[in-house]
């Protein structure tokens, strides 16, 4: 999935792109910049953390719902289909997300994308599980953020957080590169598009300043403050004193389409 985005990017003339993703979308963002981090400029992870959700509550809730539609009769109106679901999926949200997967068929309906495959992924705890991170995703060197519910299910606030400072070695500190957003006990607030519009700003605040500070500024800097006019001193063996300009490094700002620069002519 992280080298599909890579052909997407490709394929659209993009060189470089800060990622954004909100649960399991937050992880492929991550592994895209942990596989590509020469392409990725920043990674932001809504709800999500880097770590194994296998055991999780809304996991295992998930993993039930799973095994309900696998054998639901699905060669029927669809109004049945949904009275049935309402009386097994107890939460709305994923009741929404099923029906809309729902396509007509010759014989009543099925599901517009591979069941089985989806089915069997969450059925084993493995490297290559949705809910899962591997060690062997490696890390993301670059700018990163991660904001969530301070009642998530998915990302508790004093042990799930630990994981994005490992993952992502450059991740400010909490208040910083790690926000909660304050708001009520809800099953519902994992998803956070739907949510009332004060949470919503809360969110895009906080994806505004990592974009205004931090979007494509090199890692050596501490914000886009220091661009042009910050300078790391050199190691004094590697300079000879004699030169212009001994003992600075100016670190490079590298946020053009380098590898697309036939897009300017337009």
């Amino acid at each position: 999935m992280a080298d599909d985005v890579m052909r997407f990017m490709y394929q659209n003339q993009i060189s470089m792109a800060t990622l954004a993703g909100h649960g399991v979308g937050g992880k492929v963002a991550l592994a895209t910049g942990c596989y590509h981090y020469e392409k990725v400029t920043g990674v932001c992870g809504f709800d999500t953390s880097p770590m194994n959700h296998f055991y999780h509550e809304p996991v295992r809730e998930l993993r039930q719902y799973l095994d309900f539609l696998r054998g639901m009769n699905l060669a029927r109106p669809f109004s049945s289909i949904s009275h049935e679901m309402k009386k097994h999926i107890a939460c709305p949200k994923w009741r929404q997300v099923f029906e809309s997967c729902l396509d007509r068929s010759a014989t009543g309906y099925e599901w517009n994308f591979n069941f089985e495959a989806v089915y069997n992924n969450t059925r084993k705890d493995s490297p290559s599980s949705l809910f899962n991170w591997s060690t062997i995703y490696g890390l993301y060197p670059g700018r990163a953020m991660f904001a969530f519910p301070d009642y998530s299910r998915y990302v508790h606030l004093g042990t799930n957080t630990l994981p994005m400072l490992k993952i992502c070695p450059q991740l400010h500190g909490w208040n910083d590169g790690i926000t909660s957003v304050q708001g009520d006990e809800n099953p519902q607030n994992h998803w956070i598009y739907e949510a009332d519009e004060e949470t919503q700003a809360a969110y895009a605040f906080r994806l505004r300043q990592f974009l205004v500070n931090y979007d494509g500024v090199h890692v050596l800097h501490k914000n886009r403050d220091e661009i042009l006019g910050y300078t790391v001193p050199d190691r004094v063996s590697q300079r000879d004193p004699r030169d212009d300009f001994p003992g600075e490094y100016q670190h490079p700002h590298y946020h053009h389409n380098w590898r697309f620069n036939k897009v300017y002519s337009k």
